[in-house]
């Protein structure tokens, strides 16, 4: 869900910047940002936009890939008539223009109200058995980093609940009972994570792009936000993807 509200986001900017068209092609069974409202995209998944997108945009447009993330992004780097492909991860381009990109994203927030809690977000699944082969390093944040991180947000403000979120129950489940922590947010859905996370005043959280946009999309002004530096290069001293460090979160 992160990587295409990047996607998303970047080509939106292009579309407001240049004034021309953007179009975001994706395929129904891959595409999931149907928890905000208004979002529209192109379904690859049939066959004439398939072989229009694969014989036609790809050779008869500009066509750019971005697909190293030790590159940072330019928007002037794109030309207008262009077929681009990538993450597009840079956070600069995304502070600069915060406001309209906050405006892309419309999440019902009915049922969720400003919190003084502190979440933190445990990312584990696929990072357990992924090396990013650019910087050859895994990126599955230690144990013992969000336990420190846990420890400074206590000694240092005053939440009311701790919750933790993330995509490892059973994880998840031993982390809470470890350190004694509200397990009642285990139980939702991404959607439900994400806006607990955007909402809440203190977060703890990993390098996980879902987390970086309920962060970055967070309704407190004064918010606390702590994040593992360097991001998924933070065990070898290299930021990865180039520019994903933002100015407002604390890096850790």
């Amino acid at each position: 869900m992160g990587n295409q509200m990047f996607q998303y986001a970047f080509g939106k900017l292009l579309e407001e910047k240049r004034k021309v068209p953007v179009y975001f092609i994706c395929k129904v069974s891959e595409f999931r940002l149907n928890g905000f409202a208004g979002i529209n995209y192109i379904n690859s998944s049939n066959k004439f936009i398939s072989l229009f997108e694969r014989f036609f945009l790809r050779y008869r447009l500009r066509y750019k890939e971005f697909h190293s993330c030790l590159e940072e992004i330019d928007l002037n780097a794109i030309s207008n008539f262009s077929y681009v492909s990538g993450y597009f991860q840079s956070s600069k381009v995304f502070e600069e223009n915060r406001d309209f990109v906050k405006s892309l994203f419309k999440v019902s927030l009915t049922r969720f109200f400003a919190s003084n809690d502190c979440v933190t977000h445990i990312r584990r699944g696929d990072y357990l058995t992924t090396i990013f082969a650019e910087i050859n390093s895994n990126a599955v944040v230690p144990e013992e980093w969000f336990v420190n991180q846990l420890n400074y947000i206590k000694k240092e403000y005053s939440p009311e609940n701790f919750k933790v979120v993330g995509d490892d129950g059973n994880y998840l489940k031993y982390f809470c009972k470890k350190l004694e922590l509200d397990t009642s947010a285990l139980i939702q859905s991404p959607m439900e994570d994400f806006v607990k996370l955007m909402t809440s005043k203190y977060l703890i959280i990993s390098n996980s792009s879902f987390a970086w946009w309920a962060a970055f999309l967070n309704i407190h002004e004064d918010a606390v936000i702590i994040a593992p530096r360097n991001w998924v290069g933070f065990h070898v001293g290299i930021e990865y993807p180039k520019g994903i460090m933002n100015s407002r979160f604390i890096w850790r």
